[in-house]
């Protein structure tokens, strides 16, 4: 029997950002206008498997501290990579300091790509 300190909790990379999809619109609907999301993620990268919730928090705090402490509006860009076994996950937050400069907040995380079996 494992410990449960050594089991990770996984799922795959497309319901992880279904999830992150939900999320979103629901800050949309707070945010109006303020808020854009692009969401460029190869499609196959979707069957990979992902440390469950390793998204959210990170678009959550996007949010939160790159959009809402603005007057303006601002977007978050998650996008996914594969290289080799490797899968990067990255949120980017461009927000308005004011007219002629932006605020640029990545953030990346580089977990292990497992493919799926089916």
């Amino acid at each position: 029997m494992s410990s449960p300190v050594n089991t990770i909790c996984r799922c795959r990379w497309r319901t992880e950002l279904a999830f992150v999809r939900r999320y979103t619109e629901i800050e949309r609907l707070r945010y109006g206008d303020r808020l854009q999301i692009i969401i460029d993620v190869p499609p196959e990268t979707l069957p990979l498997y992902v440390p469950s919730f390793i998204l959210q928090s990170l678009v959550e705090n996007a949010i939160r501290h790159g959009i809402a402490n603005q007057t303006g509006s601002g977007t978050v860009v998650i996008t996914a990579r594969r290289y080799n076994d490797r899968l990067q996950l990255e949120v980017k937050t461009t927000a308005p300091v004011c007219r002629t400069r932006w605020m640029f907040l990545p953030v990346a995380v580089l977990v292990s790509a497992m493919p799926g079996s089916d």
